[in-house]
């Protein structure tokens, strides 16, 4: 296996690994830096403390995206559930607009009772009633 495949192969497996935990154009932006960071490593030598330095902004960055990913999560199931309680809220609303209309349609049916009974009255027992109208009544 010559050493250009080898190369090859870790960056492959790199980008595996990154794709992990970023978006695959981060993935490929951070895989860029470290081609970068083994060139200057290649031409001019780095010391163990600069990659250990590398490797915790790197998993810094990690543990960012992964808040960042918990936080639009979270964010997601806050939009998810207020979708559900405007849904539920529509209903009841339509449910109540149904119950508001039968009041209307009950108070018609009263009007109209008033003026059959009040006919029904004087024809059948022959009363005499004044006109009747709706009032509230406290029980």
């Amino acid at each position: 296996m010559m050493r250009g495949e080898l190369v090859m192969i870790d960056r492959e497996a790199l980008l595996v690994e990154l794709r992990q935990v970023f978006d695959t154009q981060t993935a490929e932006v951070l895989l860029h830096v470290l081609d970068k960071v083994a060139m200057h490593v290649r031409d001019e030598g780095v010391r163990r403390e600069d990659f250990r330095e590398l490797k915790q902004i790197v998993a810094g960055l990690a543990e960012a995206q992964r808040r960042t990913t918990e936080e639009m999560k979270a964010l997601v199931e806050a939009q998810r559930q207020t979708s559900v309680a405007v849904a539920e809220l529509a209903e009841n609303i339509d449910h109540l607009r149904k119950q508001v209309g039968g009041l209307r349609v009950g108070g018609d049916i009263e009007d109209i009772a008033y003026i059959v009974l009040y006919d029904a009255l004087k024809r059948e027992f022959g009363w005499q009633v004044g006109v009747l109208e709706r009032s509230w009544q406290k029980w």
